[in-house]
């Protein structure tokens, strides 16, 4: 892939963004038919099947602290995952300032955790919950992979035992 590249003639990737996910090229892209911005990740590797699914049952999960899935397939061998595109710093970041004020720690680890109740609450866990995977911005807490990430990295979102643990995101 390329930028200027038309996916299911929809999507137009406009640049290649970095990813701590090893099976995930990640694009910057614009919805062509919306007329939007969005995020583009291109899944490889042996869960490929898994990482779909689990990111189509992200989809049914809407909360303005979780990164929304937009549209989930395949076209030519090639998957994909469309969420809206996000912006913020990550937690490693947030971090590597140095001490974080503890009104803003709360802040941040209140807003991942209602987000992760909101997720539970409809059936999905995150399984691959990590500091690169939550982002501040402004006022905004986004906790982004909900589904992608774990389905990524092989873990069953349908392992009851593992799942329905309170103490496990």
């Amino acid at each position: 892939m390329a930028p200027g590249t038309l996916l299911v003639a929809r999507y137009r990737l406009d640049e290649q963004l970095a990813s701590d996910l090893s099976d995930v090229t990640a694009w910057s892209a614009h919805d062509q038919i919306l007329d939007r911005p969005v995020r583009i990740s291109l899944v490889s590797g042996a869960h490929v099947a898994d990482a779909l699914d689990s990111a189509r049952r992200a989809a049914l999960v809407v909360d303005p602290r979780l990164t929304r899935v937009l549209d989930v397939g395949t076209e030519d061998g090639v998957a994909y995952v469309v969420t809206e595109r996000y912006t913020g710093i990550t937690l490693s970041e947030v971090v590597a300032g140095g001490i974080v004020d503890p009104q803003q720690a709360r802040a941040i680890v209140g807003e991942a955790a209602a987000a992760l109740e909101v997720a539970r609450r409809r059936g999905g866990h995150h399984l691959a919950l990590r500091p690169d995977a939550l982002r501040v911005g402004g006022s905004r807490v986004l906790l982004t992979g909900l589904g992608l990430d774990a389905g990524v990295a092989g873990h069953d979102q349908h392992d009851a035992d593992r799942t329905s643990r309170t103490d496990a995101v």
